[in-house]
């Protein structure tokens, strides 16, 4: 009779652990592309730069993390456990951000944080994050400040707060995600804009 007791606590086990294994969804990893149909380059503000550095990004604890982050409310979030960052957020945005600042600016050495001391670029934008999250179905935002520096004493040129939504096309994760994607576009034409009307950026 013991022997059955134990050959069936044992069963039971075996099932629990064989159902919780099949319910499990599997994790989703996503990144931010890189790609890009159409931009337009800007040679004549290429001139003037030379040489730009990007970088760093600062991300709140909130957005410095795996999971994607789902707002539901002004006041309510979701950090998804299936749904995650291939990479670590902040690098993942940097490099996007990165390459299409290269493609708006033919001719520029764009040089991405860290960077050797005799690569220093002549200029540097750094960004604080404080919202890159979206409203499933609805739309995804990117927030927070920009500043152009000096590239060899930190010395700030400018500074720029921004606001971007982008629609989101479909229903599933992917298609927030390409959404966001697409902010960094608008975030990479936000900044080449404002670089071109500034005046701290000397003349060639």
């Amino acid at each position: 009779m013991h022997l059955r007791l134990i050959t069936l606590i044992v069963s039971l086990f075996l099932s629990l652990g064989l159902v919780a294994c099949s319910g499990s969804a599997p994790t989703r990893f996503h990144t931010l592309s890189t790609v890009e149909d159409t931009v337009t380059p800007q040679p004549e503000l290429a001139k003037r730069l030379a040489s730009l550095g990007v970088g760093p990004v600062k991300l709140p604890s909130l957005l410095d993390r795996q999971g994607l982050v789902l707002r539901r409310s002004a006041v309510s979030l979701d950090v998804s456990e299936q749904h995650q960052w291939g990479g670590q957020l902040k690098e993942e945005f940097l490099s996007a951000l990165t390459q299409r600042l290269k493609a708006r600016l033919p001719g520029v050495r764009v040089l991405t944080v860290p960077w050797e001391l005799e690569q220093t670029p002549r200029y540097q934008v750094a960004l604080n994050i404080d919202r890159f999250d979206s409203v499933p179905a609805e739309q995804a935002v990117v927030a927070g400040t920009w500043r152009l520096e000096q590239g060899e004493d930190g010395q700030i040129l400018q500074t720029q707060d921004f606001r971007l939504s982008e629609f989101i096309t479909g229903d599933g994760v992917s298609s927030m995600v390409q959404a966001q994607s697409r902010l960094l576009s608008q975030l990479a034409d936000a900044i080449v804009k404002q670089l071109a009307q500034s005046d701290a950026i000397a003349q060639p």
